[in-house]
């Protein structure tokens, strides 16, 4: 299903989440774009190098930020991005800024169309080579998990399941806001204490991502290990890894999930503690909310 212009990608803006518009008016443009210059004085000072763009069901692209002139170009990276998505000259791209280094784009066609996104590919292929030997391995522990939930859970579990779009739990899930949320992760970045909540999935056994811009917000993309702690207090020691545009808490999950009975299609909240010493992440279970359901 294609968008008219005046589509989804206008709702919900917001004074955190800046937007501005490019038309692509020459072919110089589709190998290095600037950002707005009044766009660039007013949001982006702060600006992260590099930064990522993210297109309706894709992966995170990468691109390099050059400033020249008291400008800021989108330059090392965005010929990929422009070549993969078919932007071509007259082309209209909505970006939409979540500080301080990621950018949602709208892609809409000379007919001012929002275009056919193509579904990530390389990213299907590699969750479901995870999820066969996690079914072979768990398969009873996932039945016995299952047959424990509340009916609405046991149902949201199998609708999860049956889904084969595999970048729901990765950063073009996320919206930031209190307010804003997909249909598997919530990320809320204001306050001391930021937080995302997420449905547990089959593909959660080993690993757990991280919501992209919860990552870079909170500086977790950088970290190699971290703490979770559960309600009583008790912690475990986790390893983060960042590969391939995604940010996963790996070695300790399998055992943090285990020990405190995490079931398929229960919702956890995943919420940054601060201290002087360490920063660790609170996980509670929290009642899946409509908006995940």
């Amino acid at each position: 299903m294609v968008n008219k212009f005046h589509g989804s990608s206008f709702r919900n803006s917001s004074p955190n989440n800046p937007k501005f518009i490019q038309i692509i008016s020459s072919t110089d443009e589709l190998c290095c774009l600037r950002i707005p210059v009044v766009f660039a004085e007013r949001h982006c000072k702060n600006m992260l190098n590099p930064v990522f763009l993210e297109a309706p069901h894709g992966k995170a692209w990468e691109v390099e930020v050059e400033n020249s002139q008291d400008q800021i170009w989108l330059a090392k990276g965005w010929k990929d991005f422009c070549g993969y998505y078919s932007i071509s000259f007259r082309s209209l791209l909505v970006f939409t800024y979540n500080p301080r280094s990621h950018f949602d784009v709208a892609i809409y066609d000379h007919s001012k169309t929002e275009i056919e996104y193509p579904i990530d590919q390389e990213i299907e292929s590699d969750e479901e080579e995870e999820d066969i030997p996690v079914l072979q391995a768990n398969a009873n522990v996932i039945k016995e998990e299952e047959e424990d939930l509340p009916m609405n859970l046991q149902t949201n579990a199998n609708v999860i399941e049956q889904d084969q779009e595999v970048g729901e739990a990765n950063s073009r899930s996320e919206e930031v806001g209190p307010k804003n949320s997909s249909r598997y992760s919530f990320v809320n970045l204001n306050g001391d204490n930021p937080y995302f909540e997420m449905v547990i999935k089959k593909a959660h056994a080993t690993c757990m991502t991280i919501p992209m811009r919860f990552a870079q917000s909170t500086d977790i993309i950088n970290m190699k290990n971290m703490r979770l702690v559960n309600e009583e207090g008790v912690e475990w020691g986790v390893e983060i890894e960042y590969n391939r545009s995604m940010v996963i808490i790996k070695g300790g999950w399998t055992a943090f999930r285990k020990d405190n009975k995490i079931a398929n299609g229960e919702t956890c909240r995943f919420k940054l503690i601060r201290s002087h010493i360490a920063n660790v992440l609170q996980v509670q279970k929290i009642p899946t909310p409509l908006s995940l359901q």
